[in-house]
């Protein structure tokens, strides 16, 4: 019966060292576990014959093989990305084993019936549990510290150098107020091209999410990504609308399933098949280009840890070519990501915690580093867009609920890919708007009545001259939709921009 214990607690074991050796499919996986089971069993069976005699040496053994249940946790940590990774969890598994079962074959006397075994297989998965999760999160934490700040002044003056080259547009002369709203159909991640057309994902025929585009002008609606494999979700135009950036998961595998990585399409003249732009084997998203044209932004999962982070973006080899990532914003232990990127590269909105339950927002000025909050009690931002000026920003807030909020910001580096791995989305309670300068005192807030009751929101895109959004909102039993959501504009109060028309 020992032998069989064995078997069973050794299963994890193998797909753990099936993880460590780089097996990239489900068969590889599947026998790395069947080998790990047998292997155990053997290792028992031969522990058995050299030990001394006793009557309850079987149990023993069975007792110390339990500590392969240990891997359990570890192997699903490391198929999740955590740090410190496969190996060096398989290492400490396996070492643990060893003593476990070396100790088994000296010790005598009365090893304890069947619930002896139950508390030790639990005790097992606990501290497995316990100890993976304690070291991903201090690794986390760690490389978040650890994170090279990178060129600052470099990065300064290129934003300095954008910012100059942006005209300033005359001032909407919105006042906080809705004068009409219209549905625009299901879709989530809404964002404006400076063109005028709307980029959103939406779910397809077949039930995959895929990239959609809206001519407001016409009114034509094209399914952009249809034709290409996976999921593919929230498109960003390039500052010259000519292309987009969007996120997808065809390349995930057994071995990588939350392998998110961004793509790049042309969207003017001869359609082409998208290319990739990352590479990492963790989780890329909200990827976009910055507003000069040049910088790829958006959330790295690579290492364990999460972070804002930017790369140059080049043409060479007959593709694109991204340089090594910078961090310009380290997670550490949280979940961190870019909702916004301000046209005049001066202003960056990053939220962090964890998906689940957003706890803070902040507007964060990439050339002097100052940092303002965002988020509000009961009114946590999750979607931002700004006008193509960069002086007006547009918050989308809402209320998480209360069991997501119980859940710490230091667990977002495991708890954002737990959600990724299960396709949970944040757990929210209605829609908010504000809409106003992003540096001022308070951003006014603009009344929706039943619009904010609807569901919660999955996105916001502010119109290019600030006087309109497109405003997405989802309801927990899963329906979506668009909304076109009118400000109050009155011409007699719009102001014009400073002489020369830029900053």
């Amino acid at each position: 019966m020992h032998r069989i214990w064995a078997f069973l607690t050794g299963l994890p074991v193998g797909l753990l060292g099936a993880l460590a050796f780089g097996s990239q499919t489900g068969v590889g996986l599947e026998l790395g576990a069947l080998a790990g089971g047998l292997a155990l069993a053997l290792a028992v069976t031969l522990a058995g014959r050299f030990a001394s005699h006793d009557d309850e040496r079987g149990a023993h053994l069975a007792s110390a093989a339990s500590a392969g249940l240990a891997a359990l946790p570890a192997a699903g940590a490391a198929w999740l990305g955590l740090a410190p990774g496969a190996g060096v969890a398989f290492g400490v598994v396996a070492a643990a084993l060893a003593l476990l079962l070396v100790r088994a074959m000296r010790v005598s006397g009365p090893a304890g019936g069947a619930r002896s075994q139950a508390v030790a297989a639990l005790a097992a998965v606990g501290v497995g549990a316990a100890v993976a999760l304690g070291v991903a999160g201090a690794v986390a934490a760690w490389r978040g510290r650890a994170a090279p700040a990178g060129d600052r002044e470099g990065f300064a003056q290129y934003v300095y150098d954008v910012d100059a080259g942006v005209p300033l547009a005359p001032a909407p002369g919105c006042a906080p107020e809705v004068a009409s709203t219209e549905g625009l159909g299901a879709g989530a991640n809404p964002a404006f091209g400076a063109d005028g057309v709307l980029w959103y994902d939406a779910a397809a025929e077949d039930g995959r999410r895929q990239v959609h585009r809206l001519d407001p002008r016409t009114g034509e609606r094209r399914c952009w990504s249809c034709d290409e494999p996976g999921n593919n979700r929230r498109p960003r135009p390039t500052p010259d609308a000519r292309a987009i950036v969007f996120e997808t998961d065809r390349h995930a595998t057994a071995r990588a399933p939350i392998d998110w990585e961004l793509h790049f399409a042309n969207v003017r003249g001869r359609a082409l098949p998208s290319r990739r732009l990352t590479v990492d084997p963790g989780p890329d998203a909200f990827g976009a280009l910055d507003p000069g044209g040049q910088l790829l932004v958006w959330s790295s999962g690579a290492g364990g840890t999460y972070a804002v982070a930017t790369a140059n973006l080049a043409r060479g080899h007959g593709g694109l070519v991204l340089s090594r990532r910078r961090v310009i914003v380290p997670g550490g232990a949280s979940w961190v990501a870019p909702l916004a990127w301000a046209p005049d590269a001066r202003t960056l909105v990053v939220v962090r915690g964890h998906p689940l339950a957003l706890q803070s927002a902040r507007a964060i000025d990439l050339a002097s580093g100052r940092e303002r909050e965002l988020s509000e009690p009961g009114a946590r931002v999750a979607a931002a867009s700004f006008s193509a000026d960069g002086s007006t920003v547009a918050l989308a807030t809402t209320r998480p609920a209360a069991a997501a909020s119980a859940l710490p910001g230091a667990l977002g580096f495991a708890v954002a890919r737990i959600a990724t791995l299960a396709g949970l989305g944040p757990r929210q309670r209605g829609t908010g708007l504000r809409v106003g300068t992003p540096w001022a005192d308070a951003i006014p807030e603009v009344p929706l009545g039943r619009v904010g009751a609807w569901g919660a929101p999955a996105g916001v895109a502010l119109a290019p001259d600030g006087r309109a959004l497109v405003l997405a909102q989802r309801r927990p039993g899963g329906g979506e939709r668009l909304v076109r959501v009118a400000l109050r504009c009155d011409e007699a109060t719009a102001t014009s921009p400073p002489e020369g028309g830029a900053r």
